[in-house]
């Protein structure tokens, strides 16, 4: 049953997702008991030629199967999705790349946009000084008036 599901899932995904239902792994992994069992798999395999147990050999041969066939689903799923992965990283640095470039643009036009008010508005202030370089004649007049005025009283 747990053989049927993983397929089945790899099947629905092909490569999209991660299959979260990985029972090969766990049948291939060496077992927790003694140190001397192997994993469910190797039992397995060497249970397939055992003469006491000629009436199951067709189920253990199904599941052998059924694990290859499992095995190279999952080595053909993610092989194409190391390419699809590949592709996306590409397609991530050419849109990095252009994000870049248009980020750069932008900060350049600022930096003109940024200069060419500066320029306009140090003209507009030397227009303003050299229109009313009367205004400011006379306020330093007046200013040395009432200073020179105050300083005599003391």
């Amino acid at each position: 049953m747990a053989l049927l599901e993983e397929q089945q899932q790899l099947e629905i995904s092909m490569g999209e997702d991660e299959v979260t239902f990985n029972y090969t792994s766990k049948i291939t992994r060496p077992g927790e008991a003694p140190s001397t069992s192997g994993s469910v798999l190797a039992l397995l395999e060497t249970l397939q030629n055992a003469p006491h147990l000629e009436v199951h050999k067709d189920m253990i041969t199904w599941i052998l199967k059924m694990v290859a066939n499992i095995k190279t689903m999952r080595e053909r799923s993610s092989s194409s999705s190391t390419v699809t992965v590949m592709l996306e990283h590409g397609a991530e640095e050419t849109v990095r790349d252009r994000d870049k470039a248009e980020r750069k643009r932008k900060a350049e036009m600022a930096r003109l946009r940024r200069e060419k008010i500066m320029a306009q508005m140090s003209e507009m202030q030397k227009h303003f000084i050299n229109e009313n370089k009367e205004l400011f004649q006379q306020s330093l007049e007046e200013l040395e008036a009432s200073t020179s005025a105050a300083a005599p009283h003391r």
